[in-house]
């Protein structure tokens, strides 16, 4: 597909409407969940506000109807997508509300389960699972690449969850990956209006995670982890979803029996992105 004038144009149109949307839709949400009671004390003792990365869900929404009337029933292809978004966005908000917080890992939610007793994080391993699956039957081309690309989207989104241990961290993890995305997929970049999206809001929002004056909750990392999940689908092929799938396997595993902050911290060059830009007062 031709990069030409007037698709950087309305490219360029998309994403300066979704920094004015993303910036009212933050501050908006900010006071919503300030005076809604929804703070806590972060990993140094400091009081911030949990649950934002729900503004992700009406700034991807709001500039979707912009897209749409940008690019006319083309962008009706990534209805699944949206759906998706607003499922995940849910559990996570859920969990990020009543949680039960002393059950933690994947593994131990679902043993919860196996004894009787449902947990949040059960049901958003749940919900994953099956946007997952929506997701991936109307983008796979077999049996493979369509088992491939639910473990990867589900994974993706489990991933991006054990990023959110620090201020920034997630978003990072997700602007680095979703720039590797973008350059392999500029031929067809009409396919990645939401991603485009999505980067262009994380880069608004960082500042506020960084600053710990809020941080994106379980809400905003399945969301932006589904997000990876699916434009990964949509851009590699078989033996790059493979490679992918293993990569995420062992990280998601490793999770469960290693302190992926620790790892971090014992590398100098990981330790030194992780620790840019953050606040340390």
């Amino acid at each position: 597909m031709k990069f030409n004038n007037l698709m950087f144009f309305k490219i360029s149109m998309l994403i300066l409407f979704t920094i004015l949307i993303s910036r009212k839709v933050i501050l908006l949400s900010y006071s919503l969940l300030k005076h809604a009671g929804c703070t806590l004390k972060n990993y140094r003792g400091s009081e911030v506000i949990f649950g934002m990365g729900i503004v992700f869900v009406p700034v991807l929404l709001t500039s979707a109807v912009f897209a749409l009337l940008l690019y006319s029933s083309k962008f009706s292809i990534f209805i699944p997508y949206l759906f998706a978004v607003c499922a995940i966005g849910f559990a996570g908000l859920l969990d990020d509300l009543i949680g039960n917080k002393q059950v933690k890992g994947l593994k131990n939610h679902i043993e919860a389960f196996m004894k009787g007793e449902l947990t949040t994080g059960f049901v958003k391993a749940f919900i994953g699972f099956i946007s997952s699956i929506v997701i991936s039957y109307g983008i796979s081309k077999n049996v493979l690449d369509f088992l491939l690309n639910i473990f990867n989207i589900a994974l993706f989104t489990n991933a991006l969850n054990l990023m959110d241990l620090r201020p920034g961290r997630c978003i990072k993890a997700f602007l680095a990956i979703g720039f590797i995305i973008f350059i392999s997929n500029l031929r067809e970049v009409l396919f990645l209006l939401p991603l485009i999206i999505m980067v262009t809001t994380s880069l608004i929002y960082l500042k506020y995670d960084l600053k710990e004056v809020c941080m994106l909750g379980d809400t905003g990392s399945n969301i932006l982890g589904i997000t990876l999940g699916y434009f990964s689908a949509i851009t590699f092929d078989i033996s790059g979803k493979a490679i992918i799938f293993l990569a995420l396997f062992i990280m998601n595993a490793a999770a469960e029996r290693l302190s992926i902050t620790k790892l971090i911290a014992n590398n100098r060059f990981l330790n030194y992105l992780d620790n840019l830009g953050r606040s340390s007062s």
